[in-house]
């Protein structure tokens, strides 16, 4: 009778260690979904923002190859177009985005005289595989550079895109022999230079997912109505996709300011393009910052009655940048 009773617990035994290890092991499976689907919501927000992803790269117009390099963080993904054996330019999207979409506009005329780099901010709603998120600006700038050694850069023109824009500025604080010059669109310091309401809207629109709010948010942003009429409704599903099925909340920002001493300091070329409508920062503010630092290799201009998407008015952003670039 006891060897009975042994013999049934140690069979009883048995199978909680089988189903123990098989929960164990759903949910390894399940961590690694998390892994590879962190910013997305699903798997079927992930494959429908893969798939805007693929439209909006075959609205560039120019030739281009998509490549995933290896970093501590997790892979990057990163979209090369251009002419080889010119200077490398890295362009930096911003956040809630990916480079994809954001340098539609810009990549036929920057890739006509460089070989551009477009790369895809670990953790954010890009190609990108985050194994683990940078914590703080020095992490951001880490990555990048981790990213510049896979690609064999040395020294390249950078372009940082509002978010992208700190990065590029972190980077050339930690990396600054790797920075040539330095364009940064609709940038400022944040901390010094963003209304509280600003966040209460973005906060908004992340929690309203209907495609009227997709169109308003893309006018919010804009400054006025999307002139663009062929890809009108494209901006908006994006928009929309970007607010249902993404997640950005355990992302770390990096929107810390540089030091101030060290701006006084810089002596890498730098042009700063703002939109005179800008709705995340005070434009005059902004200004007024700049003119105070007053060092020679910054530059300040101002894009007429255009808000913080200034990539969407290309035919004068291009040519500020282009002309600055050479």
């Amino acid at each position: 009778m006891r060897i009975s009773i042994i013999i049934r617990s140690t069979y009883l035994l048995m199978l909680l260690t089988v189903f123990l290890a098989s929960c164990a092991s759903d949910q390894g499976k399940a961590n690694e979904e998390y892994r590879e689907y962190r910013v997305y919501r699903s798997k079927v927000g992930y494959d429908i923002m893969m798939r805007l992803y693929h439209e909006a790269l075959s609205k560039w117009g120019v030739p281009y190859q998509e490549t995933d390099v290896g970093t501590t963080y997790g892979k990057t993904h990163v979209v090369i177009s251009g002419l080889s054996n010119t200077k490398p330019l890295v362009l930096i999207h911003g956040m809630s985005s990916n480079s994809s979409w954001t340098w539609m506009y810009n990549i036929k005329d920057l890739c006509r005289d460089h070989l551009v780099f477009a790369v895809d901010v670990i953790g954010d709603a890009g190609k990108g595989r985050p194994v683990r998120m940078p914590k703080n600006h020095q992490d951001y700038a880490d990555w990048l550079n981790e990213v510049f050694l896979a690609l064999g850069i040395h020294r390249a023109l950078m372009v940082g895109n509002s978010g992208g824009g700190f990065i590029a500025h972190w980077f050339q604080y930690y990396y600054p022999q790797k920075v040539e010059k330095m364009v940064l669109l609709s940038y400022s310091y944040l901390d010094q230079n963003a209304d509280l309401s600003v966040f209460a809207q973005l906060f908004r629109f992340n929690f309203r997912t209907t495609r009227e709010d997709a169109r308003k948010q893309l006018e919010w942003l804009n400054g006025g109505p999307i002139q663009d009429e062929k890809n009108k409704e494209w901006l908006e599903e994006f928009m929309y996709s970007i607010n249902k099925y993404t997640k950005t909340d355990y992302i770390i920002s990096p929107y810390k300011s540089v030091p101030e001493s060290a701006v006084r300091k810089i002596t890498t070329p730098v042009l700063i393009i703002f939109g005179e409508k800008d709705v995340i920062f005070d434009v005059k503010k902004a200004y007024n910052y700049w003119k105070k630092i007053n060092n020679p290799a910054i530059r300040f201009e101002i894009i007429p009655e255009q808000g913080h998407l200034v990539v969407t008015r290309h035919d004068l952003v291009d040519k500020l940048i282009l002309d600055f670039l050479r």
